[in-house]
């Protein structure tokens, strides 16, 4: 059963020294080293969602939204947040539903009971009394059951109902189940629609992109975790660059740094210079067109909000959806030139 679960064991510290820089800058990018889960760095962003969630569980408040865009850290909130309540047992049953997409009421339910270790059945009013009399099981035994459900977004309209009827188990005092939400900023959309449901919600969070700050403070938290010295390998030449060309969204960050570093390990140079980075965001891949378009802006040469406007805008032609949306073809075969990212007069570009 989920409350079943305890810490995670600690592993023994890494040599440092041992690995190649390209490997140990690995660590960059999968957010930890053997002896240290992946971490956001303590941004202002992740301290608040972690907060909130721990503030809104712990009373009991029943139903908290957290929303953040591809990216931005919502995996590794879900992954304190379920560390923290599995390391206590006798006060959390906490359960991890990572793919919340039956279209059925009694598949959603189904999904619910074997998330929390429950057997489940076919009809639909034996899930119910199934969940209830367990709901009520630990409420008696002052466990608080938590029920966290990443991709949100993906919930099908007729279990939002559903997942209504669930918040709205209670006693005469307290919420019998805690409801914990990570979703796409898109899942508004879905709520406007179910108003009772949106009425339901306790609570909130949002998780921003990083202001430039906590950009470069989050890569040095992660390059020091792996034993590195981020401004060694990263000069503040090239942070802004950096910064602008991933607004701010970790992972594209994490991922882009990773790419510039192998860059200049392949070079023979002992730091990122604009050529590892020029390299690097001629490669890099980023498959959405909210981001392709953000990228063209970025350019400084495009105002348009239609991705197709800005292709035409920075000569970028039609690509696969796979292809790299750094790729502005034969007008830059190598990438973007960087002198184009460092003066960029948009509101998209923050000067350091």
């Amino acid at each position: 059963m989920a409350r079943g679960f305890g810490p995670r064991s600690s592993s023994p510290p890494r040599k440092r020294g041992s690995e190649s820089r390209a490997q140990a800058f690995l660590f960059l990018v999968t957010g930890a080293s053997r002896h240290a889960s992946c971490q956001p760095g303590a941004t202002r962003e992740h301290r608040q969602a972690l907060a909130k969630i721990a503030y809104y569980t712990e009373e009991q408040r029943g139903l908290f939204l957290m929303m953040g865009d591809i990216g931005t850290g919502k995996t590794i909130i879900s992954q304190l947040t379920l560390n923290r309540w599995r390391a206590e047992p006798d006060r959390f049953v906490a359960a991890h539903i990572t793919d919340p997409s039956p279209r059925t009421p009694a598949a959603f339910l189904r999904l619910v009971l074997a998330s929390l270790g429950l057997p489940t059945m076919r009809n639909l009013l034996d899930l119910k009394a199934t969940l209830r009399a367990f709901l009520v099981e630990q409420y008696k035994v002052n466990r608080t059951v938590v029920l966290l459900i990443d991709e949100a977004q993906t919930i099908f309209p007729a279990n939002l109902d559903t997942l209504q009827a669930i918040a709205n188990e209670q006693s005469q005092t307290a919420k019998l189940v805690q409801v914990v939400l990570l979703a796409q900023p898109n899942f508004e959309f879905k709520l406007a629609q179910k108003p009772a449901l949106r009425s339901r919600i306790a609570g909130g969070a949002t998780l921003n992109p990083l202001t430039p700050d906590e950009a470069i403070d989050l890569l040095r938290h992660r390059m020091s975790v792996a034993g590195g010295d981020f401004d060694r390998i990263f000069p503040e030449a090239v942070h802004k660059s950096l910064y602008n060309a991933t607004n701010g969204v970790p992972r594209d960050l994490c991922i882009l740094c990773d790419a510039a570093m192998l860059n200049a390990v392949t070079l023979g140079n002992r730091s990122v210079d604009e050529e590892s980075l020029r390299m690097a965001l001629g490669t890099r891949t980023v498959p959405t067109r909210r981001r392709e378009t953000r990228f063209a802006r970025a350019l400084g040469r495009c105002d348009a909000d239609d991705f197709d406007e800005c292709r035409v805008a920075v000569h970028v032609p039609a690509t696969p959806h796979n292809a790299s949306p750094f790729d502005c073809g034969d007008a830059h075969a190598n990438g973007p030139d960087l002198d184009d990212l460092t003066r960029i007069p948009s509101h998209d570009c923050v000067r350091f």
